[in-house]
């Protein structure tokens, strides 16, 4: 599988769990996958450009993403 099909497969697997659920997470390390560490900003911003929420957090090396769809609140 080629890079970029690798990583659209991701932000596709990311949104569909969102919208199942209304939330999805994803962690990722600079040692786990090094396809997904070299692209997360470019994964990040095809998943906020779909719609989606995405809140990061960084624990001991560790990137968290929590993913959730927008709401509007009146």
């Amino acid at each position: 599988m080629e890079v970029q099909q690798k990583l659209q497969s991701k932000v596709d697997e990311l949104c569909a769990w969102a919208e199942k659920s209304s939330r999805a997470s994803w962690s990722i390390a600079d040692t786990w996958d090094p396809d997904f560490w070299a692209h997360k900003g470019a994964i990040v911003s095809a998943i906020r450009n779909r719609g989606y929420d995405v809140s990061c957090s960084v624990n001991w090396g560790v990137t968290d993403y929590v993913i959730t769809k927008k709401i509007t609140l009146s």
